[in-house]
């Protein structure tokens, strides 16, 4: 019995590849779990549509991706706190401050635990670095005295 899986099964296929199994198998268990389908032409149709679909939305992904780590690495980020004569700040810039900074300045996907090289304790210019995917983005921090 030729079967489509649609969905991956260890030890037998992957998603979309077609596959020949004992009927038994294939009829009392993949197909009844849902786990494959009966090879016919609206089955195979129905896969490929779905492959396209899934590299299309891949692929936009990817290039606002590369847009956000674009416009990420041209930003700066300004910020007027309180300090003392030496330039050591009262308050340190937070994650929440940068995170708010970042999100007036239109990037609302960021989290926490996303941003590293802080808190910042000192007036001048400072990196800090945003997790996009595996890459790490530099983002430039001013503080200055208020």
């Amino acid at each position: 019995m030729k079967v489509i899986f649609l969905k991956d099964v260890s030890g037998l296929g992957q998603r979309g590849q077609v596959k020949e199994v004992k009927d038994g198998f294939g009829r009392n268990y993949l197909v009844p779990n849902g786990l494959a389908a009966l090879v016919d032409s609206q089955a195979v149709k129905r896969i490929q549509k779905e492959r396209h679909d899934a590299l299309s939305q891949k692929e936009k992904h990817e290039m606002e991706q590369a847009a956000v780590k674009k416009n990420l690495a041209r930003s700066t980020l300004f910020f007027q706190k309180r300090a003392n004569e030496k330039g050591s700040l009262f308050a340190a810039v937070t994650v929440e401050e940068i995170l708010a900074t970042l999100e007036q300045k239109g990037f609302r996907t960021l989290s926490k635990s996303m941003i590293t090289g802080l808190p910042l304790k000192s007036v001048g210019k400072h990196v800090v670095y945003v997790q996009c995917g595996r890459e790490a983005i530099a983002v430039q921090v001013t503080i200055q005295a208020s």
